[in-house]
């Protein structure tokens, strides 16, 4: 770039600092030659620069500081611009915020992300949305995107507030095969719902529980799960709930925890919030038993089980509309995001797959937004092509 003005995160964090001094109008000569210089170098810069001209667009930067910003000391900036009305006040005040805060930040073993959006370009790629369909043991496909309410075999469903509530239709206890029917998530969707015994279930893209039509008191309450998960167990000492995994099992009473466990994945981790689980592999009758704040982790490859302590906010913020990643390798990180906007990702060199990645990221964030975050690791850049991404380096 011109004058080695290499964008790495130090210097966007120094270009934020210098347009809001610009907007307060309190910058010095030498500031204003490097804002000049900045400008000069491309077209991204000067319609980013154009974005803190707008009000509205102003508000919306400006609250990305603030999403990420320690909440007290944010807070308390909030509660000053409430009170200061003089527009040029506040953007001084803001400069200082940028240096102050480094929530603008991005590091490459950093907890913390915050994109810097892209010049708008047409793109295919989408952010998913909440969309799931129920498979009947016959194979008929009740699509639940919209669905109101309906009655489907032995299964009553309603839309209650956003969430399918499911109820079984028929009280006689089947002292048979239990009947099984499946909820599926395709890649781009996420949905959440309530099983016949009041058990929520979240569950994210690309992922199906199978579930019976009711559960029969004082028996174990068996579902099966492909995918992610986030269940909330409806407390019942007398019948366990049981999710069966490809290689592994978990065993609750009652309690909120989180499951991954992709085909094809060789690990299948569960993440504890709260209560007591207990993590198994039945071929070889081990358990473990996890404590909130752990994670039980089997190693398909290695057949073996093990427990950790971990941040479980890194594992459970899907669900509430954010990406979450700690020390993940690309190829991973790349991984859950194809499930959720719908590509597909070629590397130009093998190698970019195990660059480490720790972040959050706005799960409903454009492409280009997310992406751009990866892109202030200043070791990659990224071409979107149709329905196809690229990643090469820089």
């Amino acid at each position: 770039m011109k004058n080695g003005y290499k964008m790495g995160v130090k210097n966007y964090t120094t270009i934020i600092r210098l347009i809001l001094g610009h907007w307060a109008g309190k910058l010095s000569e030498p500031e204003k030659k490097e804002l000049d210089s900045w400008l000069k170098q491309s077209e991204k810069h000067r319609i980013y620069f154009q974005k803190w001209c707008d009000d509205e667009q102003q508000d919306k930067l400006l609250a990305k500081i603030g999403c990420y910003a320690p909440q007290a000391d944010w807070q308390q900036v909030v509660r000053k611009r409430k009170m200061r009305r003089n527009r040029r006040w506040w953007l001084g005040t803001a400069a200082s915020i940028a240096i102050l805060f480094g929530s603008l930040a991005v590091y490459r073993y950093c907890e913390i992300s915050v994109s810097i959006p892209l010049a708008s370009e047409e793109t295919h790629i989408y952010p998913g949305k909440r969309m799931a369909r129920l498979i009947t043991p016959s194979g008929e496909a009740v699509l639940l995107d919209t669905l109101r309410q309906t009655e489907i075999q032995q299964l009553k469903l309603h839309n209650d507030q956003g969430r399918v509530v499911i109820q079984a239709t028929c009280k006689d206890e089947n002292q048979g095969k239990p009947i099984y029917h499946s909820l599926e998530v395709p890649r781009g969707g996420e949905f959440s719902f309530l099983l016949p015994d009041s058990t929520t279930v979240f569950l994210n893209a690309e992922s199906c529980l199978r579930f019976p039509e009711h559960f029969v008191p004082g028996s174990e309450r068996i579902v099966y799960l492909s995918g992610e998960a986030y269940f909330d167990v409806k407390r019942d000492p007398g019948s366990p709930f049981l999710v069966c995994l490809e290689h592994s099992a978990v065993k609750v009473t009652g309690t909120c925890f989180n499951v991954r466990a992709y085909p094809g994945d060789m690990s299948e981790a569960t993440t504890l919030i709260s209560g007591t689980v207990s993590m198994g592999i039945g071929a070889t009758e081990q358990w473990i038993v996890l404590r909130p704040g752990e994670q039980g982790y089997y190693d398909a490859s290695r057949k073996t089980l093990s427990q950790q302590t971990v941040d479980v906010n890194y594992y459970i913020s899907w669900k509430n509309g954010v990406f979450a990643f700690y020390r993940q390798p690309l190829e991973e990180v790349m991984k859950t995001l194809e499930r959720w906007y719908l590509f597909d990702t070629h590397y130009q060199d093998e190698a970019l797959k195990s660059i480490i990645y720790t972040g959050k990221i706005n799960r409903h964030a454009s492409i280009r937004e997310v992406l751009h975050t990866f892109e202030l690791m200043n070791e990659l850049t990224f071409d979107i092509q149709g329905k196809e991404v690229i990643v090469r380096r820089k």
